[in-house]
């Protein structure tokens, strides 16, 4: 099977085998993205992105169904307790959830449940709904069809790395689960951070940063920061080390200003360790630049047992597309 992660700077494009959480990495590559071609996920060139994209199938004989990665601030997520239902009562319930978030274009409504529990005589499910705007959906569905590729799914990689981090935390077991009643989020934040440890975990992309932290409620929470319009201005032009200079302190600043958010949110539960993933080349070094800023031990994030194949600054790299081919437990 093929997956495919796709960001502003490249395609990330794995060959690998799934089955359930375990995956085996047979190849990767990085496919440069011409200038411009994906802004905030959307396509806009979708001729030089089918171009590069083709090129790469012909030379490597890619002819397998694909999976893809995708990621956009137009993207709307939200956890939510939910009557369990049939799934064209639980989308009914998910599209008022929503609300207003949805209001402004149309979306795809889908949803994967973490439990199901009772509370009295009602089933519930804890679950993360997703509202995908249909564009988005249509852009990449299109480019696979005029490829001739077969798409097995799209997924959104937020949700991709939470199941990652679910293989490497595993979630409370059942009879822990069980504790949990209205009231004891504090008992059950406990419980989770005593075996897991308080993490941040920060993924570097050229075009944005993601956040994640399970310090905030004992569940994966996760933020967006876009870098475009955050960087100085300039009369001049600046240097391509110039402006990887300054993307960097942004990735600083940022990581130093969501510790002290998630401190304010959670203060009996301080972020002790952070790592980093995603696609900028100077990992280890920007790593070793956030330990010494955000004074937190901070190193490039660890491949869980399941993934094999790629080795840590690999996996690190290619953690988008790795994870679309892991299913949940």
């Amino acid at each position: 099977m093929i997956a495919m992660e796709f960001t502003s700077k490249f395609i990330h494009l794995i060959e690998g085998s799934a089955s359930g959480s375990s995956v085996n990495v047979q190849r990767t590559m990085s496919l440069p993205v011409p200038e411009r071609s994906i802004r905030n996920g959307y396509i806009r060139n979708a001729t030089e992105i089918a171009s590069v994209v083709q090129e790469a199938i012909i030379d490597n004989s890619l002819r397998k169904p694909v999976v893809i990665s995708v990621d956009s601030t137009a993207l709307k997520i939200k956890q939510a307790e939910l009557p369990y239902e049939t799934k064209e009562r639980a989308l009914l319930f998910m599209k008022r959830e929503l609300g207003d978030l949805i209001a402004e274009e149309p979306y795809v409504i889908d949803y994967l449940i973490h439990r199901i529990f009772k509370r009295g005589k009602t089933k519930y499910m804890h679950c993360t709904m997703f509202a995908i705007p249909r564009d988005l959906l249509i852009e990449y569905s299109n480019l696979c069809k005029g490829l001739g590729l077969k798409v097995k799914r799209i997924d959104v990689l937020s949700e991709i790395v939470t199941k990652q981090l679910e293989i490497k935390y595993p979630k409370l077991k059942d009879k822990q689960k069980d504790k949990q009643k209205e009231g004891e989020e504090n008992i059950l934040l406990a419980e989770q951070s005593s075996s897991a440890g308080i993490k941040l975990w920060a993924g570097l992309y050229y075009e944005k940063i993601k956040l994640f932290t399970n310090g905030i409620d004992g569940k994966v929470f996760s933020k967006t920061i876009m870098l475009e319009g955050l960087e100085s201005t300039s009369e001049r032009t600046k240097t391509e080390e110039e402006t990887d200079k300054e993307r960097i302190m942004l990735y600083i600043n940022e990581v130093k200003k969501f510790i002290e958010f998630q401190a304010d949110i959670s203060p009996n539960y301080q972020i002790e360790q952070i790592e980093v993933f995603g696609e900028h080349q100077r990992l280890e070094e920007i790593s070793s630049l956030i330990k010494e800023n955000a004074k937190k031990p901070t190193t490039i994030m660890q491949q869980p047992r399941q993934i094999r194949g790629v080795s840590t600054e690999s996996y690190a790299k290619y953690m988008g597309a790795i994870g679309s081919l892991v299913r949940r437990q």
